[in-house]
């Protein structure tokens, strides 16, 4: 056989995979068809917001602006359902377990901030989600979180006048 045999040599197609049950789940019309459901739930709630006066709708109703976000919500869906329908489907790679950490973390600060004090459960976030990310010294982590959120807190409560909600942390510079 020579080289140019070797060229001539039909390659055979690869085996279909067989679609698996899970991979239903991660179809595009399965997850256009539940943003969809949803548009469809928050339209139907912004239909129950109060009409007022024209004269004091300064232009636009108040449930038109949201409405008109979820019609540009659903066009941009079906726009892309309409490119990606002869791409061949990819079942995505699972997700990586720093990132469920991640979530966990964030939960845990959005108890502290509403239950405990809003800047504790900024400071407490940062200090677990550096080190969580690969930073390894806490140290510098904490001197960051402290002094992000001094700053954030002097620009705000000082220069615009923003009352934040009374919590341990935040009580001491007020």
């Amino acid at each position: 056989m020579d080289h140019h045999d070797r060229l001539s040599v039909p390659v055979a197609p690869a085996p279909h995979r067989a679609r698996s049950p899970r991979s239903a789940l991660y179809n595009d019309y399965t997850v256009a068809g539940i943003i969809i459901a949803i548009i469809a739930v928050v339209y139907y709630l912004s239909t129950l917001i109060e009409q007022v006066p024209a004269g004091l709708a300064q232009g636009i109703q108040p449930a038109s602006f949201p409405q008109g976000v979820l019609v540009s919500i659903l066009v941009l869906l079906l726009l892309a359902l309409y490119e990606t329908r002869e791409q061949a489907m990819e079942v995505p790679e699972p997700v990586p377990g720093l990132a469920y950490m991640t979530m966990a973390a964030m939960v845990i600060s959005l108890v502290l901030v509403t239950q405990v004090d809003f800047f504790l459960g900024l400071i407490a976030f940062v200090v677990v989600c550096v080190p969580l990310w690969g930073m390894p010294r806490l140290g510098i982590a904490l001197l960051y979180a402290l002094c992000l959120h001094a700053v954030l807190f002097l620009l705000f409560s000082t220069f615009l006048r923003v009352r934040f909600p009374a919590g341990p942390l935040t009580s001491l510079f007020s």
